[in-house]
């Protein structure tokens, strides 16, 4: 089964990672308030930043893709576009300041504001909203398989026929209790990995022109060859993926593997914007 890969961004402490600024260490590993400042964030009242964050990185993957953001109302974008969240821990933030206000104010006198952030979909709430998607709707949590999860999920729909693309967004950002851990180990220091908020845009072949990029996916059983030759990059599949595109290397990237708990492989294999070269590949 095929896919177009339209667009990626990918949003870290630092502001959006590019080919040229990627590589740069950000002062903190973490993306706060102020670092999620700089990124010209939407002007949506009573939303958390982190939801206007979201809303940020999934605007720019539409606009590099050509599209208008937000979507017109009833229009064929909007109707036939679908929407996947990769979320693990993100929401655990508002669910930690609804204790506090617990805490300190007695249950009772919690400001009703914060509570329907701490629902786990609520940042595909907002995203949808913001960018008027009409489609699919769906969050996926599922610890260190959630990126491939996402991917997949996006995947299958496009091939059900029903949505002409999906916007396959990921939100990895720790709640503070786990922030405290991680340094903690680190003896102080920060820890090496970055929090980020990615997303990439799928298209199935047949709508508007051909994607630079092209993709062949399977859900397969672990197979021993793969498992030894294949680093695994499940946790950082999305990013991964998003390096590949910047460097345009996709087309030297044979097989890209998500791994998943009960033992199915998730396997994507590339070409440079050739569906009809992946059918040929694909049955030789």
């Amino acid at each position: 089964m095929h896919a177009y890969i339209k667009g990626s961004a990918w949003l870290s402490p630092s502001g959006f990672k590019t080919l040229t600024n990627r590589d740069q260490a950000a002062s903190s590993p973490f993306i706060t308030e102020e670092s999620i400042q700089n990124i010209h964030l939407p002007k949506l009242p009573r939303v958390p930043d982190v939801a206007k964050a979201c809303c940020a990185v999934v605007s720019q993957v539409l606009l590099e893709a050509g599209l208008t953001v937000p979507f017109a109302v009833r229009s064929e974008e909007s109707e036939r576009t679908a929407l996947v969240v990769g979320n693990n821990d993100s929401s655990v933030r508002p669910i930690e300041a609804l204790q506090r206000e617990a805490e300190i104010y007695g249950p009772n006198r919690v400001s009703p504001a914060i509570f329907p952030n701490t629902v786990y979909n609520a940042l595909a709430g907002y995203i949808a909203i913001h960018v008027n998607i009409k489609g699919t709707n769906t969050t996926l949590s599922g610890a260190t398989s959630t990126v491939p999860a996402a991917i997949l999920y996006g995947l299958r729909l496009l091939a059900k026929g029903r949505h002409d693309r999906v916007v396959v967004c990921h939100v990895h950002l720790l709640p503070s209790a786990k922030k405290a851990t991680r340094q903690d180990e680190e003896e102080g220091s920060f820890p090496p990995e970055e929090e980020r908020i990615t997303a990439l845009l799928l298209e199935r072949p047949g709508v508007g022109t051909h994607g630079k990029y092209a993709l062949d996916w399977e859900l397969t059983k672990a197979n021993g060859l793969y498992m030894a030759l294949s680093p695994d990059v499940t946790p950082r599949m999305d990013v991964e993926l998003i390096k590949l595109i910047q460097e345009e290397r996709l087309a030297e990237q044979e097989v890209m593997l998500g791994r998943f708990q009960n033992g199915d492989l998730l396997k994507l294999r590339f070409n440079n914007g050739d569906v009809d070269g992946l059918k040929g590949a694909h049955s030789r």
